[in-house]
């Protein structure tokens, strides 16, 4: 039985963006009779959140529209990322996977991005030896300590032009059988499904830099960790206990970016005292020298420049500037545009409010947007409108009094895009 995943903060960023835009709402409206006809013309996809906003503005109107979707640009095409549950499971054994799959949005084919062969083997085998037992239906439910139990769960981490970072967390214990408890972070080629070596993506020199930092990094963080430990305290206790087993591994690491420049982060591994994996995420490093080709041609217009302050964030979209500024003491960004020429940079005009952090930004006059990959990407978004949880649709015309209408609908249940913002992570 396959089941496409569910992301766990849609109803949240759905609301937050509810609520911003509900503020921008009253901003709007007062500025609408001294200001209609200025405001500039700019038209994007962000990644902000767990969530995608396709935001279209223009003298007339401003235009938000929000989906679950996870979304690669690369080649000037965009494609959907997605996971599925795949769900063979018994009444006294559970077998649950995770595979991960890549969306033309044009051509609609999906190709399999990862795919853990265990489980499904598992499953087979249990099949063959208890052959008078029923696979659970959607509504049934299994024992509730199964003998049982091999699951292998994938989160969506972040997407930097046609290269996916995604984690992949295993846990096998099959009675009188195999026992094994994984977790790794890979970074594959969407266009091959091909998994990548740091070396492969920057070349051997930095990839030997890259990792001796990496070394020096693990060795720093579990020194912090030892000198602030309170040894009177049994979480601690535990927790010092993990930190012994830790071990650098440079095939263990994901892509990101450190302002407009690439970077990798490397994730050692490590066991609790019970067995199970923990992770400790290490902070993203620089790669040293020029930027690879592909991060140039399709990644670096996505990244916003930051201000030396961190306040600020904005994109070149058109003859236009996004700006995103996160709200004091709230997990949330505020989005306004201006015009990008200097003698009109004061005047802002308001697009909404978006959950942090925020990602990416795909221009969508860079390349421009012909016809066909239009009409894919709204019958994407439209799509998203029949499955799970929540999505909003809202726009504002100028000078029209009451003109804001939002609209709920239901969207596509989708893996969530999740940075991980703590840096010690372990099995449920």
């Amino acid at each position: 039985m396959l089941r496409v995943l569910s992301p766990p903060k849609v109803r949240r960023a759905a609301s937050l963006l509810a609520l911003g835009l509900a503020a921008v709402l009253a901003g709007c409206r007062g500025r609408a009779a001294s200001t209609a006809g200025a405001r500039p013309a700019a038209e994007f996809l962000l990644s902000a959140g767990d969530s995608t906003y396709w935001i279209t503005s223009d003298p007339a109107r401003v235009r938000v529209r929000s989906s679950a979707m996870f979304l690669a640009r690369y080649g000037g095409h965009l494609y959907e990322v997605y996971a599925a549950d795949d769900d063979r499971s018994y009444y006294d054994a559970i077998f649950t996977s995770q595979r991960i799959f890549s969306r033309d949005l044009v051509g609609g084919d999906s190709t399999t991005v990862f795919s853990d062969p265990l489980v499904p083997t598992l499953a087979r085998r249990y099949a063959t030896s208890h052959p008078h037992e029923l696979p659970l239906g959607p509504e049934d439910e299994g024992a509730e300590d199964p003998r049982t139990q091999a699951t292998t769960e994938v989160s969506l981490v972040d997407l930097h032009g046609p290269f996916l970072t995604y984690d992949a967390r295993a846990d096998i214990d099959v009675d009188g059988g195999t026992t094994r408890h994984t977790a790794r972070r890979t970074v594959v080629d969407l266009r091959s499904a091909r998994t990548m070596s740091v070396a492969e993506l920057f070349g051997t020199a930095a990839a030997e830099s890259l990792v001796v930092e990496g070394r020096r990094r693990l060795a720093r963080a579990l020194d912090s960790v030892r000198t602030l430990a309170d040894t009177d305290d049994e979480t601690e206790v535990r927790a010092l206990h993990a930190l012994s087993t830790f071990r650098f591994q440079a095939d263990n690491f994901g892509l990101a970016a450190v302002g407009a420049r690439p970077a990798v982060s490397f994730v050692a591994l490590g066991r609790d005292a019970d067995g199970h994996a923990v992770t400790l995420v290490l902070s993203p490093i620089v790669v040293p020298g020029a930027a690879p080709a592909w991060w140039s041609a399709d990644v670096s217009d996505a990244l916003p420049t930051v201000a030396a302050d961190s306040s600020e964030l904005r994109w070149r979209v058109h003859a236009a500037e996004v700006l995103a500024r996160p709200v004091r003491g709230q997990d949330a960004a505020t989005l306004t545009v201006r015009a990008a020429n200097a003698a009109r940079r004061r005047t802002e005009y308001p697009l909404g409010r978006v959950p942090m952090p925020v990602h990416q930004l795909f221009a969508l006059d860079r390349p421009a947007l012909d016809a066909v990959s239009r009409r894919a990407l709204v019958r994407a978004f439209n799509e998203s409108a029949l499955y799970g949880d929540q999505a909003i649709s809202a726009a504002y015309r100028s000078g029209e009094r009451g003109a804001w209408r939002v609209v709920r609908g239901e969207t596509r249940r989708r893996a969530t895009l999740h940075v991980p913002r703590t840096t010690l992570h372990g099995s449920r």
